[in-house]
């Protein structure tokens, strides 16, 4: 027991600073790197998609959120699911 017990717990305050440190760090670069890789990969931005959206709309209503993000998620999933000669036409008859 040479007296040094005690400093050890002296800085716990030294790690609560840390982590806080680290976790503004971690946050900022995790923002920075998304607004790379949406530039990189030419991303347009919901302010962006809901613009578009109500220039090519003939009403004067402004499209809501729900309305941008379900016309995106049917344009990507629309790659992947492929309709049959039958529901073309019912589909193409509809929206004549």
């Amino acid at each position: 027991m040479d007296g040094n017990e005690g400093k050890m717990f002296e800085n716990e305050g030294g790690g609560k600073k840390l982590i806080k440190i680290l976790t503004l760090f971690a946050l900022c670069f995790s923002m920075g790197l998304f607004f790379i890789l949406l530039d990189i990969l030419k991303l347009p931005t919901k302010r962006a998609s809901k613009t578009f959206l109500a220039v090519s709309k003939k009403g004067i209503k402004k499209p809501k959120l729900l309305e941008v993000l379900v016309l995106e998620l049917s344009e990507k999933l629309g790659r992947f699911i492929k309709l049959g000669d039958y529901k073309k036409r019912k589909l193409m008859m509809t929206l004549r």
